[in-house]
């Protein structure tokens, strides 16, 4: 007996693990977050070109004191700018991430992208930083735009490999009466305006 109960609580936290750790969408919908005793985990990713590099981007956000996270995809089609008649604009994505109260942090960027006939990966991630996020019952904490500089020339791109990494590079500005705007129409029933804000640096 003891052992079936044991088999059955292994099951259910390999399950929580799995459930946890799988990738979610960076720009949920979501209707009042606040009956659901939940605080919101808002902000703006923005790439500088109109095109970036790599066909797919993800966010890793890990409870603070805990092994538990998720990976966030952010769908390079999903962005919320307008482009400009040139075509020559920056790239804008949102983040809408509902969670428990709790102390939690962005440890991680990754990104992928495949050649056009499917034969060579191509790999960047970021994972030498910290940026710590406080979840309040019922709270708005608004975390900054992450600024992704992608100084790559596709010359320059390496496959890869186990000793290539394709470096990427971040800063983060706040940017939130800018950006107001696109909070907005992503959901009109919010009172936006008591958005706390908590724009932290990276930390190494």
């Amino acid at each position: 007996m003891k052992t079936f109960f044991f088999r059955v609580i292994l099951f259910i936290l390999i399950l929580e693990l799995f459930t946890n750790c799988a990738s979610k969408s960076v720009s949920k919908s979501f209707d009042e977050f606040s009956k659901n005793n939940n605080g919101l985990i808002i902000g703006t990713i923005t790439f500088p070109k109109n095109r970036q590099w790599f066909d797919k981007y993800s966010m890793r956000l890990k409870e603070s004191e805990g092994i538990l996270f998720v990976d966030y995809t952010i769908k390079v089609e999903e962005y919320v700018n307008e482009p400009a008649p040139d075509n020559n604009f920056t790239k804008k994505y949102l983040i809408i991430i509902e969670k428990k109260p709790g102390k939690y942090l962005i440890n991680n960027f990754n990104a992928f992208a495949k050649d056009y006939d499917q034969s060579l990966s191509y790999y960047g991630n970021i994972y030498d930083f910290s940026i710590p996020i406080e979840v309040k019952k019922g709270e708005i904490t608004y975390i900054g735009d992450i600024f992704f500089d992608e100084k790559i020339n596709d010359k320059d791109m390496k496959p890869y490999s186990s000793n290539n990494n394709n470096k990427m590079e971040f800063k983060i500005s706040d940017n939130l009466d800018r950006d107001l705007k696109y909070f907005k129409i992503k959901n009109s029933k919010v009172d936006w305006s008591k958005v706390i804000k908590s724009v932290v640096q990276p930390q190494s």
